[in-house]
């Protein structure tokens, strides 16, 4: 028996939709094979950003493209985004008007 995981489960039911399927998708299924295309693969990654804040890119999702691999990229790619340092961007005060030179 295998643990399905939230992801797991979140990601199947983007896989529905973007495949236009009601069947259930299993961990060892691949996008392609059930009939998945480049344009649904594009559709795809851009979900998984919206929905998981992951980046995948598309030659990834092409040499890995089963359910259960595409829950260890976003795994990965979480854990990644996790462990880099938040950049902070600083707002500059533009009310002084006129104090950069104009040439």
């Amino acid at each position: 028996m295998t643990s399905t995981t939230d992801t797991q489960t979140r990601l199947a039911a983007l896989w529905r939709d973007v495949l236009g399927i009601n069947d259930e998708v299993q961990p060892d299924d691949d996008f392609f094979s059930l009939g998945g295309n480049s344009l649904g693969a594009i559709r795809l990654m851009f979900r998984i950003r919206e929905t998981f804040g992951a980046e995948i890119a598309l030659r990834d999702f092409y040499s890995a493209p089963t359910l259960a691999e595409c829950v260890l990229a976003i795994e990965r790619s979480s854990a990644d985004q996790a462990a880099q340092p938040a950049t902070t961007i600083n707002r500059i005060d533009r009310s002084q008007a006129g104090s950069a030179s104009q040439a």
